[in-house]
């Protein structure tokens, strides 16, 4: 007697994962500037299954970091963490340590993003040991270039210098990293005031970008060429920069960056006593902000919106506007933003005759 073959179903399951994963891989080439929405939703629809089934890692590693960055820069935040973590415990399960590092990158900028500085950093130095362990010099100046933004959040400028110049020692002259490096020394520059001098550090970085292409890395340097050139007073070539950053962000879909240019050139509007024109910028980068989860920049923004209802004499918006700048400062633990808010705070209080509040 003739006996039919039992079908595998697990092995047939295990290969349409597969074949979904490659599929997904082929729509999405190496060098797309953004994914759109329908392409996310794909993804996470394909890790969802490709994240629990060992034999689809190597094709579920290559689609998170194919991915990964488009996913931050489209704004998402805790959905896209759980696919990061799930991929860092199959990459330590399989042993695959160059994985390892890659995501653990990736855990570690999301986390900045977030101001979660602490986890952040924790994430970024095992990062950084794992790529040693390697000899992965650009992957080593790419985490140590990380930990330099973040050091820089946190006003520790000399460490910031340090990871900046320690990258740029072990990077190829012709490695387009650079850039990452000298943007971190640009921002302490500004930092310190030293115009000039951020100045040319940051116009050095554009050339690199514009060299090797990266419309995101372009548009983040004109961003903070516009600061430099707004705090020298050149508002008129700030706009500039501001506007072609600005215009690039859109263009990739860059959610966050687009908050951050969108809020300096509120900034710039400001000090030109354009108000109805800084408070449009103000709002829309605050929607932005709140919807990356953008602790430091929405409570940078929002205190910025209550210097304006000062100007404007709108006292209880104004006071309404740094109540909320200050708890966000507060969670931060951010003394020097807190006390700016807090200076706000009593102002609008005076203004509102609430002297007793504003003591």
């Amino acid at each position: 007697m003739d006996h039919e073959l039992t079908p595998d179903y697990g092995n047939m399951f295990e290969g349409y994962i597969a074949q979904s994963v490659q599929t997904t891989l082929r729509s999405i080439p190496a060098d797309a500037h953004y994914l759109a929405q329908e392409e996310r939703d794909r993804v996470m629809h394909v890790l969802n299954y490709a994240l629990t089934t060992a034999s689809a890692w190597p094709l579920a590693r290559d689609l998170i970091l194919r991915t990964a960055a488009k996913m931050e820069q489209a704004g998402h935040r805790g959905d896209w963490m759980d696919y990061l973590e799930d991929a860092l415990a199959y990459s330590r399960w399989h042993e695959d340590e160059l994985a390892t590092a890659e995501i653990q990158w990736h855990i570690g900028h999301l986390l900045r993003l977030q101001s979660q500085f602490g986890p952040a950093r924790q994430a970024l130095e095992a990062s950084a040991a794992v790529f040693a362990t390697l000899d992965h010099k650009h992957g080593q100046a790419r985490t140590w270039n990380e930990l330099g933004y973040l050091a820089w959040h946190q006003q520790q400028f000399v460490e910031a210098q340090q990871f900046a110049e320690a990258a740029l020692a072990v990077l190829a002259v012709d490695d387009p990293e650079r850039a990452g490096a000298l943007a971190v020394l640009g921002g302490v520059a500004v930092s310190q005031q030293q115009w000039a001098h951020g100045e040319e550090i940051f116009r050095e970085a554009l050339q690199i970008h514009r060299q090797s292409g990266s419309k995101q890395r372009i548009a983040w340097t004109m961003q903070h060429l516009g600061y430099v050139l707004y705090c020298e007073k050149e508002h008129a070539e700030a706009i500039h920069f501001y506007e072609a950053a600005l215009q690039l962000l859109t263009e990739i879909q860059d959610v966050r960056n687009c908050g951050i240019v969108q809020m300096s050139l509120g900034m710039v509007y400001w000090n030109l006593q354009q108000l109805d024109r800084t408070l449009e910028l103000y709002e829309s980068a605050e929607a932005m902000f709140r919807k990356t989860h953008d602790p430091l920049y929405l409570a940078k923004t929002v205190n910025n919106k209550g210097l304006v209802f000062l100007d404007l004499q709108e006292w209880q918006r104004a006071k309404d506007a740094f109540t909320v700048s200050v708890a966000l400062y507060q969670d931060l633990n951010d003394s020097y933003g807190l006390i700016n808010s807090l200076d706000g705070l009593g102002l609008a209080c005076c203004g509102l005759a609430s002297f007793d509040e504003a003591v």
